[in-house]
């Protein structure tokens, strides 16, 4: 870092984008993690990547909501999510133009409620100033990286011998 601190002017700024950066990720997990306890306290249902037989689960309903609000900000669009037949004993939550993408799953019911209070989570959050204020850190952070990845791009051509 301090030979590339020495030898491109626009890395000496790097040090003070990296410490913007941590405090952005921190911003962003914590309105995940509170879309997730959200998620979880309205549904009953928990989140895990492992579906366990005879209980529900919130497959992918926080990141779903999530960046639905981050695509979405400052509009009316609810999503489009229907409730389909996984198995004989199981329902499945899905947006409808990706019907491969499930988002939770458990009984029939279950889905019913899970499926309000996702809508009723996006409808809320893409109203909420703080993903504004994602959209526009995001695009601040990825204008200051730049000249960062214009410098690495340069240095990784001259290394591998690519012109």
């Amino acid at each position: 870092m301090a030979r590339l601190k020495s030898l491109f002017s626009g890395f000496k700024s790097y040090d003070e984008w990296r410490e913007s950066l941590t405090d952005f990720v921190t911003v962003c997990w914590a309105l995940a993690h509170e879309i997730w306890s959200r998620a979880e306290n309205e549904t009953g249902l928990n989140l895990s990547p492992i579906p366990v037989m005879g209980k529900g689960h919130l497959l992918d309903v926080p990141r779903f909501v999530y960046e639905f609000a981050l695509d979405n900000y400052g509009t009316d669009k609810q999503p489009d999510l229907e409730i389909i037949q996984t198995d004989p004993y199981r329902y499945g939550l899905v947006p409808k133009h990706i019907p491969d993408r499930v988002l939770a799953i458990s009984s029939k019911e279950e889905m019913e409620k899970c499926q309000k209070v996702t809508i009723s989570l996006t409808n809320q959050y893409t109203k909420d100033e703080r993903i504004d204020e994602i959209n526009v850190k995001a695009l601040q952070v990825k204008r200051q990286a730049d000249p960062f990845r214009t410098v690495l791009s340069t240095v990784l051509k001259e290394a591998t011998g690519d012109s």
